[in-house]
This record gives C-alpha cells, sequence and structure tokens, in this order.
C-alpha cells in the first residue's frame, strides 16, 4: 500500500506489481486511469504453509488480476489455463528467464562452504512443507551406498518454523544445511553440484530449477505439471510425495554419470530454446507498448 500511494503521483508510465497478493492494491492506480500491469506467481492459494484464513482471502479475490490491471502475465502455461478455465479470461503468457553459463566453478566458493564439485544433490528453496524438502532427506537417507556424496539445502524460513525445526531433525550426516546464499556464491553452488533437486508439492515456474538447468545441471523433479512444463523431455521426473520413487531416479542419476551429462547438456538446451533472458525482456516490453496504445496484449 506504501509504495502505490508513493508511486501514484510520480506519473509513471506503467505500474507493474509482483506476486498474486498484492492483486487488491491494483485497485487505486487503476480508479485513478493509470495503466497497471500484474504478475502473477501460480496459485498460491494452495499453499499449506499459509494460515486457513489467508488462503480463503487469496482464493476468493482470485478473480481480481483479470479484471482490474490493464494487462496480467503468467509464467505458466498451466496457470494460465486454470485462469482461463475458472474465469473465461486468460492472462499473458511470459515465461521466466534464466543465465546460461558454462559450468566451470570456483573452487574458493566451494571450499567456503565445504562442498567439493560434482560430489553433492543440491536444492536451494524457502523450506516450506509445499517444497516437500521432508520427501528429499528421506529419501537421501536411505541411500548410504553412496557415502561420497552429500545433500547440500539452501535456504531457510525467515520464520524459522517448526518445519525447518523438523528437517534438521530429519537430517542424518550428510546432509548439510547451508542457510542463505546469493550472488555469485549462489551460482558457483548451482555450478558444482552433481545434479539439482526439486520435491515440490505446488510450484509456479520456480526460478531455482531454472537456474540450475541454465548452470548446467542435470535436474531430477516432482512431476506436477508445473515442472514438467518447464523440463520438458530434459530432465527426470519422479512421483510427487514419493520418497520412495525419488530414492530409486536419485539412485539411477548417482550410479551414471553418463546420463547425468546428457540431461545437463538437454537442460541448458532448453533454457536457450524457452527461458532466454532476451526473449522474456522482448516480450514484456512488447507488452508494455501495447499496454500504452490501450490494448490489453492478451
Amino acid at each position: 500500500m506504501l509504495s502505490t500511494l508513493d508511486a501514484i503521483p510520480k506519473g509513471f508510465d506503467i505500474l507493474h506489481y509482483y506476486g498474486t497478493d498484492s492483486s487488491i492494491f491494483t485497485i487505486i492506480p487503476r480508479l485513478l486511469s493509470q495503466n497497471v500491469v500484474m504478475s502473477l506467481d501460480g496459485l498460491i492459494w494452495n499453499k499449506s504453509s499459509y494460515p486457513r484464513w489467508v488462503r480463503t482471502v487469496l482464493r476468493g479475490s482470485a478473480w481480481l488480476p483479470l479484471f482490474i490491471p490493464s494487462a496480467t502475465i503468467v509464467d505458466s502455461i498451466q496457470v494460465r489455463e486454470w485462469y482461463h478455465r475458472t474465469y473465461g479470461r486468460a492472462p499473458v503468457f511470459i515465461p521466466y528467464g534464466a543465465n546460461i553459463s558454462p559450468r566451470r566453478p570456483d573452487h574458493e566458493v566451494l571450499h567456503r562452504y565445504n562442498l567439493e564439485e560434482n560430489r553433492y544433490v543440491l536444492f536451494v528453496g524457502v523450506l516450506v512443507q509445499e517444497k516437500g524438502v521432508h520427501h528429499l532427506i528421506r529419501a537421501f537417507n536411505e541411500l548410504p551406498q553412496f557415502e561420497g556424496f552429500e545433500l547440500a539445502i539452501v535456504g531457510g524460513d525467515p520464520y524459522a518454523s517448526e518445519y525447518e525445526r523438523s528437517l534438521r531433525r530429519l537430517a542424518k550426516n550428510r546432509v548439510r544445511f547451508l542457510g542463505r546464499v546469493y550472488g555469485r556464491d549462489m551460482e558457483h553452488i548451482f555450478k558444482g553440484a552433481y545434479m539439482y533437486v526439486s520435491a515440490s508439492e505446488l510450484e509456479g515456474t520456480s526460478p531455482a530449477l531454472l537456474s540450475a538447468m541454465g548452470f548446467g545441471n542435470c535436474v531430477l523433479v516432482s512431476d506436477i505439471s508445473e515442472n514438467l512444463e518447464t523440463i520438458g523431455d530434459s530432465g527426470v521426473p519422479f512421483k510427487k510425495g514419493n520418497a520412495e520413487d525419488l530414492r530409486k531416479k536419485m539412485s539411477l542419476l548417482l550410479s551414471d554419470s553418463s546420463l547425468v551429462t546428457k540431461y545437463r547438456r538437454k537442460a541448458v538446451e532448453r533454457v536457450a530454446q524457452f527461458y532466454s533472458w532476451d526473449s522474456v525482456t522482448d516480450r514484456t516490453e512488447k507488452l508494455y507498448m501495447s499496454v500504452l496504445a490501450g490494448d490489453s496484449g492478451s
């Protein structure tokens, strides 16, 4: 609200809001005939980490982004189709982007976090229930034959939740919690991983997954529709919420470096084809121009 009140008198051509839960604030500038673009981040009312009343409010107001802003963006075709089925209007699809960079990790960075190149499985994200990290830890705990590998978990919960504490209790010796890591350090931790795993039960398009692919990782993901949309045939899926299937797929990949190499190459190719920042920027700029011309761009 404070950002909206600060921006309104400044005469910006477009106000661009990010996050489904900020859609209520688009009403004020639209009443003042200002151009507003809204970027949604998935069906967030399904998040189990949100209180029930918050999820109820978010679901009840899900129609707002389609009827209030000048134009609305989603980064997932699956989410776009949900809105179209539910409300008869479809947001504009513009995918999230990712950088592409060769797999040449800085070993000084890895040493600082006590990591060894190609000797750790990586997860990056907020430590909340819907990310499914408990499934990942349980599966990794059941792979004692790969004692030379570690599971590196990057991220945390800003509220130090009971869920994060439960993950630490569940983890065995080879599971490492690195906390929050950003910038260049995070890039090189991506580049040094043997593979990347997303066990999410709920996602939009995952920026962490795309980053892992762009930095040349083999990716193993839960088979929710948004993850499958992101990886295409360039990664390995497992059954959502099924730690045993995840264990089997991890075991397969940890046993076969040639298969991992194949998926690393395919992941980079997919990002280059569908998720380049140049393409994302061009499409966003085109949408902005259509809004300024009085067209929603949908």
